[in-house]
């Protein structure tokens, strides 16, 4: 699918059947899904496709460079980037992890497949 300027999702977890679950589900919704295992990889795709990404799936935790390292160089490259955090802790404690990133919303894993989907195509539909 071709999206319109904006309209891509980029998905960043680092468990593949998670990853693949997600991605399968948005491009069920109609959503133009790119997916990274790591942040060093997210980084390279932000940077490659920065202005065509609407969203950001992260998760919180990965090895290597976390999700708040992630999102932090994220946002030095793409600092108006719309970010959805996924993690296994609750939604206070993931804020007081990213006290200032500009955060969308943020699920508890597992999440509702059909609230992400809302909350991913209300994010790519925002100003």
């Amino acid at each position: 699918m071709t999206s319109r300027s904006g309209g891509r999702v980029l998905v960043v977890d680092d468990h593949e059947l998670v990853r693949s679950l997600i991605v399968d589900v948005l491009e069920e919704a109609g959503l133009d899904v790119l997916a990274a295992e790591s942040g060093p990889t997210a980084l390279e795709l932000v940077a490659e496709h920065g202005k065509d990404i609407g969203c950001i799936v992260q998760d919180m935790s990965m090895p290597g460079m976390s999700g708040p390292e992630t999102i932090e160089k994220t946002l030095g490259i793409l600092p108006n980037a719309r970010i959805i955090v996924l993690s296994v802790d609750d939604e206070a404690t993931v804020r007081s992890q990213l006290v200032d990133a500009p955060i969308r919303a943020c699920l508890e894993k597992p999440c509702d497949t059909d609230r992400l989907v809302d909350l991913v195509q209300q994010t790519v539909e925002s100003d």
